[in-house]
C-alpha cells in the first residue's frame, strides 16, 4: 500500500519520503486531499511495463489475423 504525503510533508520530509520510494514502494503526494503525483524508486521506475508497441503489431499477432471481417460502419 502505497505511503500518502501531502505536498508540504512531501516539502519538508524529502529525504524521507525518497527512502520511503526505495524502501516501501510508492508515495503518492496530495493538494487538497486529491492525489497529485506519485514518487517511485528508479528501479520501479525502469521496469518494463505490459504496454504493447502498437496496435498493429497486436492485430498481426492475433489469432483473427486474415481472416476477412467487413469492418463497414451501417
Amino acid at each position: 500500500m502505497a505511503t500518502e504525503w501531502t505536498v508540504a510533508g512531501a516539502r519538508s520530509n524529502f529525504t524521507r519520503l525518497i527512502e520511503g520510494a526505495n524502501s516501501d514502494g510508492q508515495q503518492v503526494i496530495t493538494r487538497r486531499g486529491k492525489e497529485v503525483a506519485v514518487v517511485v524508486s528508479w528501479a520501479e521506475f525502469q521496469r518494463p511495463t505490459s504496454r504493447l508497441e502498437s496496435l498493429a503489431k497486436l492485430l498481426r499477432a492475433s489469432q483473427l489475423a486474415g481472416i476477412d471481417l467487413d469492418l463497414r460502419r451501417t
